[in-house]
């Protein structure tokens, strides 16, 4: 979230270490997400002052990709109607509504996909060198924003390989591997010390139900009838279709399903792309549509996630900033919604030059910080960590004084005895 202007503003002429002593929340970098995603955000403060909120607007660029990659993609299975039913169906899916509002990789992971799967189409059984070639691109800009980019087209890249690979094919798939293999391996490798003990990390339970017990074989049923809502509707009616066109898509979307209540650890994040082959099987194979004047509704798609934007509502941090006076303090986050969490406080922090030794959240314990920022906590899959802390600073009342309420947040110092 520290944008690179600030960054080399704070840095000057120092080494990495030197502006890790002075300003230690930089060792607290986290390399474990991939780049591209934050990467794609720079452009916006250029055009806008850096913060937070004006971070988001990134997402109306993978709203495009993501509206205009559907209609195609409709169009190329069957026809322009399909292409606008399948804009229609992402644009009004509730999950989505909500991530656009989110700055968070995953709107953007379902925008590439679409991207990635309309070049697969596109390619021909990768008969076509230049739509292969697009293919390992976007593929490999997919793997520079989330490790399982690939996972989730593996159904259909085996379902497009050719029956007879001619020399041309064999050509293209080489190229387009290697084209996407150079984009995001560098990364990778430079990074693997902390990718992969995270990745194995992040396979095992953190609560949630076990594949082996019925409320984690339901888990992402009910998420699904949840974040995809009413617009299950017209999967289940495309399920009746006289004529089915890509079948190979409930494949993978049951292998989605599978693999991520096989993992222990379970969150409706990991099972969005999934709404999008859900998404492109209903509008491939809904036959009323052709009835509908579609171009009525085409608007909405425009106007809504302007919408959805403002819903996230704003908060003004500089009075809470200001607040924290001290000098080299620390700040335990114990807040867990969109306008305040413990990315974002972190954040104005810094771009406030404080000089904040340490800034989290995610479970810290408030006795062992100067600062404690209390927000509402909503239901996540770390709520309990959050809650915990609280817990414990009501428990230590008596050691903590209240220096700022603004009916949203407030703020303790610890005080020291």
């Amino acid at each position: 979230m520290i944008t690179l202007s600030k960054y080399y503003d704070l840095k000057g002429t120092a080494s990495i270490n030197q502006l890790k002593q002075s300003y230690p929340i930089f060792a607290q970098e986290n390399s474990f997400y991939p780049p591209f995603f934050h990467f794609a955000t720079l452009p916006i403060f250029f055009i806008v002052a850096p913060s937070y909120n004006s971070a988001m607007f990134v997402n109306l660029f993978f709203y495009c990709i993501l509206i205009i990659s559907s209609y195609l993609i409709g169009k190329k299975l069957k026809n322009h109607k399909s292409g606008l039913m399948l804009s229609l169906l992402l644009s009004f899916t509730p999950v989505l509504n909500k991530l656009i509002a989110r700055y968070m990789i995953d709107f953007a992971i379902i925008s590439l996909l679409s991207f990635a799967y309309l070049m697969l189409l596109y390619s021909k059984k990768f008969s076509n060198t230049n739509y292969t070639l697009l293919f390992g691109l976007v593929s490999g800009i997919g793997m520079l924003t989330k490790w399982t980019f690939f996972f989730y087209l593996l159904v259909p890249i085996y379902f497009h390989l050719p029956k007879k690979f001619s020399f041309k094919i064999i050509k293209n798939l080489i190229l387009g591997l290697f084209l996407s293999l150079i984009i995001f391996v560098p990364w990778y490798i430079a990074n693997s010390d902390v990718v992969i003990p995270e990745l194995l990390f992040a396979t095992k339970s953190q609560g949630d139900p076990s594949v082996w017990t019925i409320p984690g074989l339901l888990f992402y049923f009910k998420i699904i009838i949840k974040d995809y809502n009413y617009l299950l509707v017209f999967f289940i009616a495309s399920l009746f279709a006289k004529k089915k066109r890509q079948n190979y898509l409930l494949i993978n979307i049951a292998v989605i399903y599978l693999f991520f209540t096989y993992l222990d650890n379970k969150d409706y994040r990991y099972i969005v792309p999934m709404y999008l082959f859900i998404s492109i099987y209903a509008a491939a194979n809904l036959d009323f549509i052709k009835k509908i004047n579609l171009y009525y509704f085409l608007p909405l798609c425009l106007i809504f996630p302007m919408f959805m934007m403002e819903s996230y509502g704003y908060y003004e941090f500089t009075p809470l900033i200001d607040a924290m006076d001290k000098d080299n303090f620390s700040v335990c986050v114990v807040a867990e919604n969109n306008l305040v969490n413990d990315v974002n406080v972190p954040y104005y922090l810094m771009l406030n030059n404080k000089n904040v030794t340490r800034a989290i959240g995610n479970g810290c314990n408030p006795l062992q910080y100067d600062y404690v920022v209390v927000g509402r906590i909503n239901p996540t899959w770390r709520s309990k960590l959050f809650l915990s802390s609280l817990a414990i600073l009501e428990q230590n009342s008596d050691l903590f004084l209240l220096t700022y309420d603004d009916q949203e947040t407030r703020l303790f110092v610890r005080v020291v005895t």
